[in-house]
């Protein structure tokens, strides 16, 4: 679908058979299920952990990859020449970075440098679901935040048994920057154990029991020092805690941030024991409590304050496949755009920390150089300076494409008023002090929507004193009119029309609040008439119809107020 065409389009493969044909394309991604015995099944070659000390690079397909491509593109190939590409995957799709893809047929001769990518005629990004694209349109807002980048990682975890204690103990050698060598970074799964029912903390002794993430230090250290961030924006160990960035939160540090970056578990929902919910693992308590409990969850990411163009979520298992995974990822996704990000930058497997952070650079710096480009062509950008690059090994998909975009992959810019993304953080306030009603999480939620709604009463526009006497009132507002352009059986129906009318036409409508009336039919459901105005006569309120009416708005009448 672009702006003007759409096309549905049948492809072929089944769920099974599509399956399989991603799966056999991340054996030659995914370095840590390239020697299984699947990976020998699917691509009938037998990738070995000699061959991977000896540096030989894992057997992606270039040829797999054209068929691929064949099956989900070439129908539509006319429709997205030369255009930005936004993807709502499903199914086995969310476990594949379609930047690997490649558009046309490969030779014997085409090396990794040459091949004609995706990623070299497209830039993409990924959406949660397709309500999400019209969301993050609407609220997106070019951030102010003058602090460059906050790290946070390697959080102090024992791990399940005693073969980790080596990896705990190098964990609490690495709580700062200083001296700290690139390395490795392993996106590690859970461990596994029975679940229980959902609680209001998560288990602080099972958070504890996982895998120890000492490699995630020097990932942020190397980052950090890459966009000149100082020792105050690194949180690493112990200071890499859920009460830390609750703190930042409410103090209005966090929202001083253009980037965020997580570098550490992430868990899907029921694989934290306590939890139902998909989060990040920190530096767990001793003991836990609402304010800390080890795991920041969703719920908890929506009341952060952020102001964050980009939150980079790596060493995480949320985007590594599976509809579990998928579904964990549009939880994170989403409650990260409600606390204020623009968009997520999300790795699919572990990859060493030298080409992360030379892609994450790479993508900042040219969005630097070009503010208007937007972020996934940043990313774009970076990508195939690695592709290209003197370093020929670093043209392997292994290690330029495992980072996707989620969210708004187009530059930030101003697009509705205020009203837009107050309204957006009660509705949130109000899910979170239903849920966790009777909790201090509740009760400061309670506070900030009270604060808002304060604030919204206070920015009301004053009315206007009649300068004759009050018996004069009445005729003087029966010559003011307002336009009607809809109807709808709720008030939230009726502010997100709004909101919505508002994006489409920002010229006509970017300094008018809307104006919503119940309607009470007899015996029916009321309905609420949205309504915008006032207008001090029918002549001006009829000149906004006509304007309404020649932008492309079919329903709009004059009333009189």
């Amino acid at each position: 679908m672009t702006k003007t065409k759409s096309r549905w389009v049948r492809v072929e493969l089944g769920t099974k058979a599509l399956s399989r044909e991603v799966k056999a394309l991340r054996c030659g991604l995914d370095v840590s299920g390239s020697s299984g015995k699947l990976c020998r099944e699917l691509t009938g070659q037998n990738y070995t952990k000699t061959d991977r000390r000896n540096d030989k690079p894992l057997p992606f397909d270039l040829n797999r990859s054209h068929k691929l491509y064949q099956a989900l593109f070439a129908p539509i190939e006319d429709l997205i020449k030369g255009k930005e590409l936004i993807l709502v995957p499903s199914g086995p799709l969310t476990q594949l970075p379609f930047q690997v893809l490649v558009t046309q047929k490969p030779t014997a001769q085409t090396t990794y440098s040459d091949a004609a990518w995706l990623v070299k005629s497209h830039a993409l990004s990924i959406m949660p679901s397709v309500s999400s694209i019209m969301t993050l349109r609407q609220f997106a807002k070019t951030s102010r935040a003058s602090r460059p980048y906050l790290g946070i990682g390697n959080p102090l975890l024992e791990g399940p048994d005693s073969r980790y204690a080596d990896l705990a103990k190098e964990a609490r050698q690495k709580q700062i920057c200083k001296g700290l060598q690139p390395q490795r970074v392993a996106s590690l799964g859970l461990t596994r154990t029975v679940k229980l029912p959902r609680l209001r903390e998560a288990n602080v002794d099972h958070i504890r029991k996982q895998s120890p993430l000492p490699e995630t230090a020097d990932e942020v250290c190397a980052v950090a020092k890459s966009l000149n961030a100082t020792d105050l924006d690194i949180r690493l160990g112990k200071t890499a805690t859920e009460d830390e960035i609750k703190t930042l939160s409410g103090t209005g540090a966090l929202a001083k941030y253009q980037i965020l970056h997580f570098a550490t578990h992430g868990a899907m929902a029921g694989e934290v024991l306590g939890s139902g919910e998909p989060g990040l693992l920190l530096t767990p308590p001793k003991k836990g409590s609402e304010q800390d409990d080890g795991y920041l969850s969703a719920s908890e990411i929506t009341t952060l304050k952020l102001n964050a163009e980009w939150v980079i979520l790596s060493a995480c298992n949320t985007a590594a496949g599976g509809a579990a995974g998928a579904e964990a990822l549009s939880g994170l996704a989403r409650a990260f755009f409600y606390a204020g990000a623009r968009a997520l930058l999300v790795s699919h497997w572990a990859v060493a920390s030298d080409p992360t952070v030379q892609l994450i650079t790479g993508a900042f710096e040219a969005l630097k150089q070009s503010p208007d480009i937007g972020r996934s062509e940043a990313l774009r950008r970076s990508m195939i300076a690695m592709i290209e690059g003197k370093d020929k090994q670093l043209a392997h998909p292994e290690y330029w494409s495992p980072f996707i975009l989620v969210g708004e992959g187009a530059a930030s810019k101003p697009i509705l008023s205020e009203a837009a993304r107050v309204w957006v953080e009660v509705k949130v306030l109000e899910l979170v002090i239903e849920q966790y009603s009777g909790t201090a999480q509740a009760q400061l939620a309670r506070e900030r929507l009270e604060r808002l709604k304060a604030a919204q009463v206070a920015a009301l526009p004053k009315p206007t004193k009649p300068a004759k006497p009050s018996s004069e009132v009445k005729p003087a507002i029966s010559n003011r009119f307002v336009v009607q352009i809809a109807a709808l059986r709720t008030q939230a129906d009726a502010l997100t029309a709004f909101f919505d009318i508002q994006q489409r036409y920002p010229n006509l409508l970017r300094s008018y609040q809307p104006l919503i009336q119940k309607a009470k039919l007899g015996s029916k459901r009321a309905w609420y008439r949205l309504r915008i105005g006032p207008f001090h006569n029918r002549s001006a309120a009829s000149e906004m119809c006509s304007k309404l009416k020649a932008a492309g708005l079919r329903d709009c009448f004059v009333r009189p107020l």
